[in-house]
């Protein structure tokens, strides 16, 4: 497992993703962390660019996977969140992608989609989901 990748979204979930990824990758001087940050496409009204938003949102997760990994790699992309997560996974020659889940129960999920149990089906490459 030497490039990983976790989306971060800001949820309690994202950070024990990010967790278990460092835990996993231990001290491995030849592994890459990736963070990606999603935003929706931009809104007319919002007070923010799409990638200052994302950028802060990474902010925390940069500093802690700093903390205790060297080669750390942030990324804000646009668009929905499945489809850029599997896109970043393949661009980048990813081995594995962390994900935490909202801790949306069954019915909820069946009801509204969940981004992590669609990256879950359609990765090419393991997809760990953390609650």
């Amino acid at each position: 497992m030497n490039v990983v990748l976790v989306p971060i979204d800001g949820s309690p979930a994202a950070y024990r993703a990010l967790s278990l990824a460092l835990k996993e990758l231990g001290g491995a001087a030849d592994s890459t962390l990736h963070l990606l940050n999603v935003q929706p496409p931009a809104d007319a009204g919002a007070d923010a660019s799409p990638h200052a938003r994302g950028a802060a949102m990474l902010a925390q997760a940069q500093d802690m996977a700093l903390g205790a990994h060297r080669r750390v790699v942030p990324h804000v992309r646009t668009g929905r969140a499945e489809d850029e997560i599997l896109a970043c996974a393949q661009e980048l020659g990813c081995d594995f992608v962390f994900m935490g889940t909202r801790g949306l129960g069954a019915a909820a999920a069946a009801t509204l989609g969940s981004v992590a149990l669609e990256v879950a089906r359609r990765s090419r490459i393991p997809v760990t989901l953390v609650r």
